[in-house]
């Protein structure tokens, strides 16, 4: 009875769509595509090195992004949260003023002058902290094959701001190339999904490894990044 009902139902829906008027799928528009970030100021290609610290649950990093100005202005805003912006530059000149803000995750950079339009490059160090919860960058525990403690990514849908200031709406789209530092310690012992390696050599007592990604995707929507250490514990 109930395999009956379900065909019924699959057969009347083969009618309905058989009968009714095709609806043609709107094109994608980037001016009027959803999202609170202003459009005259695009996120080209993004230069990032971050080196976490597991012990005190933080991170610190190095940000460059390569931005095309479609409208002059003497304001940029981005997504970030839980993260101090330092030595903010743009074009290697130092800006006006920084304001972030967590409650509403936002970070506003005044300029000194208006950008022309063209391609500038922002530039900046920053700290943030790496997450217990299944957000950003967080660390998660795991018994097997012994103690150790994970790093991993969860992006989606707006929780790339968490790990690292960025334009993470499905809009803005860019490249991206990360370098991360971490033990030499830790060794091979680690995944990363969707980027490979391009180097990787030891400086000091730690490890350094860069990865790149070619393809231009949705920040932190239809492709959700994993960087993977451990540490043996």
């Amino acid at each position: 009875m109930i395999e009956r009902t379900i065909v019924k139902a699959a057969v009347g829906l083969g009618c309905f769509v058989a009968v009714g008027p095709v609806m043609a799928e709107t094109p994608f528009s980037f001016d009027t595509a959803y999202g609170r970030l202003p459009k005259d100021i695009v996120p080209v290609a993004y230069t990032l090195e971050i080196t976490p610290d597991l012990k005190v649950m933080s991170t610190s990093g190095q940000e460059s992004v390569l931005l095309k100005v479609r409208t002059a202005t003497d304001s940029i805003q981005f997504n970030s949260l839980n993260e101090k912006l330092i030595d903010v530059k743009l074009d290697g000149k130092p800006v006006k003023t920084v304001a972030t803000d967590d409650d509403k995750q936002l970070t506003t950079v005044t300029l000194a002058r208006p950008a022309t339009v063209g391609e500038h490059t922002l530039s900046f160090n920053y700290s943030g902290k790496i997450e217990s919860t299944v957000r950003g960058l967080f660390a998660q525990k795991y018994s097997q094959p012994r103690a150790g403690v994970m790093l991993t990514t969860q992006f989606e849908s707006t929780d790339a701001r968490r790990m690292f200031p960025c334009w993470d709406e499905p809009s803005f789209r860019a490249t991206f190339q990360l370098t991360m530092n971490v033990p030499a310690s830790w060794g091979d012992r680690w995944q990363h999904a969707h980027c490979y390696p391009q180097s990787r050599w030891r400086q000091g007592h730690r490890d350094v490894q860069t990865h790149a990604e070619d393809a231009h995707i949705p920040d932190g929507i239809h492709r959700r990044r994993h960087c993977q250490r451990q540490r043996q514990g």
